[in-house]
């Protein structure tokens, strides 16, 4: 189980690749023209991009206006354009991203057996769950990966009496008017 979750993660970036264009996947070519692709599913983007794809080398996909990228159809080209897209956020998410792509590596290329706990696989499996909702604009509040804006309290510092003292900002009014 714990080995599909990883597997699924390509999936999930292809199926939401190509719900994201809704079917025509834009290019631009180095020299300014512009073509799409028909694709009912990323297989066949990966057909004409991919390694097969020779025809297409000069063209870059268009992300959206002003910004294309070089893309194969690779996992980390999906990964890359799903960054570039928005769909995914954060700087600590962007560092278990590059760990998630390894362990699909990992499990599509083996060099050997592993067995782990259960526990290690739910773990997977809720990393996989929270990858894709994060995809289609759904981050978990309090989530691991995609837990959404970090709630923030602005605060006032200062000195009061001779020593350092700190209070919520919002009560800054009403602390200053009982020191009068």
């Amino acid at each position: 189980v714990d080995d599909l979750s990883f597997l699924l993660l390509e999936q999930a970036l292809g199926e939401r690749f190509v719900e994201y264009y809704g079917g025509h996947v834009p290019l631009v070519h180095k020299d300014g023209r512009t073509a799409e692709i028909p694709a009912h599913g990323f297989q066949e983007v990966y057909d004409v991009l991919g390694r097969g794809g020779s025809q297409y080398r000069a063209w870059r996909l268009s992300v959206r206006p002003g910004t294309d990228m070089n893309f194969n159809g690779s996992l980390d080209h999906l990964l890359s354009w799903a960054r570039k897209a928005g769909l995914l956020k954060g700087q600590r998410s962007r560092v278990m991203e590059r760990l998630l792509v390894k362990m699909r590596h990992r499990v599509a290329h083996p060099h050997g057996y592993h067995l782990l706990m259960p526990s290690q696989a739910a773990l997977s499996i809720g990393d996989l769950s929270a990858f894709i909702n994060q995809l289609w604009g759904a981050p978990k509040p309090g989530g691991r990966l995609y837990g959404g804006p970090v709630d923030r309290l602005p605060i006032a510092i200062g000195w009061l009496d001779g020593s350092l003292t700190w209070t919520a900002a919002d009560t800054l009014a009403t602390c200053h008017a009982d020191t009068r």
